[in-house]
């Protein structure tokens, strides 16, 4: 993939800005950056797209008489929970998701009566509050821990290239690769260039153009046809 260097240099391409220079690299970075979080936002939006951008959290240990944790920060769409009961588990155990609306019923080791929770052995649940998009709720809390853990499946927003050399692929310069489809940086050099046209009236047709040539990459990473804008009905999380 391209270095943050070339993608700035790509953009000044885009937007005829390759001579005068009147836009400084900061702000083409801040608009690559926004270009950065509407591309994953849109792969968040297509079931096909989404996939390259699932993950599994790190294990986090579940705090006696607590039941709101904290999301990730970089989490676009949440997929799952997971849970261990025991340090001698060997796999991860999926969460039903359920709202805690309901008053006096039983299912399996869980009882509800009123405000009475028990847990007994593997039976939790966890739900998203609207009210509260940094915060998740796995219940009923655990009165006594020992090492219980869970961990979030989610789609994420990779990180942005740290410094001139660094990639999507390799956003830090390590050496490492994060596996991403190809072209997805040219996805976001057409997306910046379009935002950087549309702020001038005079560049609306430029920002038409870039807009089209970015529709056309991101469906095609996406595996669809036809280029049209992609319109995501999920609802996130978190933004």
């Amino acid at each position: 993939m391209r270095t943050l260097a070339t993608m700035i240099l790509q953009v000044r391409k885009y937007i005829d800005d390759v001579h005068d220079q009147e836009k400084e690299n900061d702000e083409i970075i801040d608009a690559l950056r926004d270009a950065w979080e509407q591309v994953c936002h849109d792969l968040v939006g297509s079931n096909v797209g989404r996939r390259c951008l699932l993950k599994n959290g790190d294990p986090v240990d579940f705090v006696a008489d607590q039941e709101e944790y904290a999301l990730p920060d970089d989490i676009l769409l949440i997929d799952g929970v997971q849970v261990k009961f025991s340090s001698s588990d060997r796999r991860w155990k999926k969460l039903e998701k359920r709202d805690p609306d309901c008053n006096g019923f039983r299912s399996g080791n869980l009882s509800i009566l009123g405000d009475e929770q028990v847990v007994t052995f593997g039976c939790l649940f966890w739900s998203d509050d609207e009210e509260s998009a940094g915060d998740i709720r796995i219940w009923p809390a655990f009165t006594s821990v020992s090492d219980q853990q869970f961990r979030f499946r989610y789609y994420h927003l990779p990180a942005f290239p740290s410094d001139d050399a660094g990639t999507f692929w390799d956003p830090d310069n390590t050496g490492e690769n994060k596996r991403l489809p190809l072209r997805l940086d040219r996805a976001v050099e057409y997306k910046a260039a379009a935002l950087l046209s549309m702020e001038e009236v005079e560049d609306q047709k430029t920002g038409r153009l870039n807009t089209s040539q970015y529709n056309k990459i991101i469906s095609d990473i996406i595996g669809t046809t036809g280029g049209g804008v992609l319109r995501s009905n999920t609802r996130y999380v978190r933004v």
